[in-house]
Formats: C-alpha cells, sequence, structure tokens
C-alpha cells in the first residue's frame, strides 16, 4: 500500500480520511478499510483503494461487496455526484508466497460492468516487500530529490532485468510487483525507450537467408513442367523430384 500511496500522491491525488463499510461475505459479516485518492486537478476522478486476503477475491462479485461499499462512498463528507461514473476501485490483494493468483477471479471482478471501473493488483508479501526495500534503498541514495515514478520506469526500462522476468517471473519479484502495479493503475505515466536499431525488413531477410540456404522459389514451376501423371507416379516419387529442384 505505501508504494501505491506515494504513485498516487506524486500523480496529484490527496489522501482523504479512511471510511469503512461492511458486508456479508461467506456468509459472515465482515468489514473492510477504504482509503480514498481525490485528483487535484479533476476533483471528479477517485481512486477508491482497499486491501483484500487472496481467499476473499473470488466471493466479491456474488456478494453485496460492491453496492455496501458504493453506499457507504455516497455518504462520505468529499463526495460529489459526478464522481460515480469517474471513480476507480483498486483491490490491493496481498497473499502468501505459497498462494497461487486467481485469474479466473480477477478477471471475473475487472470485467464486472457495475459501480465502479476495476482492477485487481495481486502481489505476494515477498514481491511487496523486495520492492519497498528497493525503492527505500534508491531514496537513501539518491542524490537528488527522490520521484517513486521516476525509479520505477527506469527499473522496467532495464532490459538485462526484463529478460530475467520473461525467463522466470520468480526470478525477478521486484520487477514483477513494478510490472503489476503499472499494469493496474492506468494513471501511471509510461516511459517509451529508444531503440538503438530496428532493423529493415530487407536486412532482416538478408540474415534469415544466410542461416540457410535460399529455396529455388521456381521449383513448382519445374515439377509442373515435367509433366507426372500424379495419379499413378508415386508419392516417393513425386517427393524426389521435389526435394531435387528445391534444393537447386
Amino acid at each position: 500500500m505505501r508504494i501505491l500511496y506515494e504513485v498516487l500522491n506524486e500523480l496529484a491525488y490527496s489522501a482523504k480520511d479512511t471510511f469503512a463499510f461492511s458486508c456479508l461475505l461467506k456468509e459472515a459479516e465482515r468489514q473492510f478499510d477504504v482509503l480514498p485518492f481525490v485528483s487535484a486537478d479533476y476533483q471528479s476522478q477517485v481512486y477508491l483503494v482497499v486491501q483484500i486476503p487472496n481467499a476473499d477475491l473470488c466471493h466479491i462479485i456474488e456478494s453485496d461487496f460492491l453496492i455496501s461499499l458504493a453506499k457507504e462512498f455516497r455518504k462520505q463528507q468529499f463526495h460529489r455526484s459526478e464522481m460515480d461514473k469517474n471513480t476507480t476501485l483498486l483491490l490491493e490483494c496481498v497473499r502468501e508466497a505459497s498462494e497461487s493468483v486467481n485469474h479466473l477471479a480477477k478477471v471475473q471482478v475487472e470485467d464486472d460492468p457495475f459501480y465502479f471501473k476495476k482492477y485487481v493488483f495481486s502481489c505476494s508479501t515477498v514481491e511487496e516487500n523486495r520492492a519497498e526495500e528497493y525503492l527505500q534503498n534508491q531514496k537513501n541514495n539518491s542524490g537528488q530529490p527522490f520521484s517513486y515514478i521516476r525509479e520505477i520506469q527506469a527499473y522496467l526500462s532495464n532490459t538485462d532485468t526484463f529478460q530475467s522476468y520473461k525467463e522466470n517471473h520468480d526470478n525477478q519479484p521486484t520487477y514483477t510487483y513494478f510490472s503489476e502495479l503499472v499494469t493496474k493503475t492506468p494513471i501511471f505515466p509510461l516511459q517509451i525507450t529508444a531503440v538503438d536499431e530496428i532493423k529493415s525488413v530487407s536486412d532482416f531477410l538478408a540474415e534469415e537467408f544466410k542461416k540457410a540456404p535460399v529455396p529455388n522459389v521456381n521449383a513448382l514451376d519445374q515439377l509442373l513442367d515435367l509433366q507426372l501423371d500424379f495419379k499413378e507416379e508415386s508419392t516417393e516419387a513425386i517427393l524426389d523430384h521435389w526435394t531435387t529442384f528445391i534444393t537447386n
């Protein structure tokens, strides 16, 4: 939550007082805390951040979680009617390292069309701790005004780290956390990294042809010129002719 708090603050979203709401979840009365962030530039734009256990995610849609949250949100002193269509619900779903991400439940929550735009930010405790440690270390060693956004952008732009992440996400818990954070926070500014060289199509094909012999593009015409009786000729004989033409 701390990293998300700092990121939203940098993006000119100010935190309002936390409020709570209750709902019936898995046949039990539960209470959840909500941390609202309101844009300083556009007062109707709001983020509602709620932390929920990973095991509860699959029960969100079938319960009165969303309607109870919406009702309590509208009771808050800072609430304005125009906020209703411009509010985003961000569910921070923290799990233990041994738990699996419930991807089906994430899709169901995010695709649900009612009440709010919804994003499920899933992370493990290990990923969150590693990300916080990394940013704190960078902040301690920074010789200039510190920016959480700038540091996250720089980390995600590192090609070596990205390659390690591609090979196995478990290799890069910090990268996994930052990637999920950026994906689930649509207002996070993207950083476009310049590419030193983009190969043209002709250069790419020239390199590919160096790796293997260039096929004979006239092979089919040459095979037809033989005027073979394909009904009578054996498959083996036809393939022998084809192989001869395609490799010459």
